[in-house]
C-alpha cells in the first residue's frame, strides 16, 4: 500500500493561522493538494503544476474514521495513463500526465 502524506508542516503557519502553500513544485496553487514526483497535473482539481494563485489557505485537518483504505485503479481517458491509490476517501479526478477526465476503473480491498 501506498500513502501520499509527504507534507513538513514545520514552517508553513503564518500570522493569521492561514497556510502558505510552501511550494511550488510540491503543491497546486489552486487546490493546494500535494503533488506526487512527477505529476505534470493536479490529480485533484486538473491545474497545471506551477499555475494557480498560491494563496495562503485556511487549513482544516479531518480525521476520518471508518473502513480500511481501498485500492483503486484510475484510467485516463485522454492519455490512458494509469495509476492506484489507497485512501479511505479518494478525490483523484484527473490524469497527473495530461490533465484529462480520470474516473476509478476498478476498486478492490486488494488488486
Amino acid at each position: 500500500m501506498k500513502f501520499n502524506f509527504p507534507w513538513d508542516l514545520s514552517d508553513t503557519d503564518d500570522d493569521e493561522g492561514k497556510w502558505v502553500t510552501p511550494s511550488r513544485e510540491k503543491q497546486c496553487g489552486n487546490c493546494h493538494k500535494f503533488l506526487s514526483e512527477g505529476d505534470v497535473y493536479c490529480r485533484f482539481c486538473g491545474t497545471k503544476k506551477g499555475e494557480g494563485e498560491y494563496k495562503p489557505y485556511l487549513n482544516v485537518m479531518v480525521c476520518i474514521y471508518g473502513p480500511m483504505p481501498l485500492d483503486r485503479l484510475h484510467k485516463c481517458e485522454s492519455c490512458g495513463h494509469e495509476w492506484t491509490t489507497c485512501d479511505m476517501v479518494d478525490d483523484e479526478k484527473f490524469c497527473p500526465k495530461c490533465g484529462g477526465n480520470a474516473p476509478v476503473i476498478r476498486c478492490e480491498e486488494e488488486f
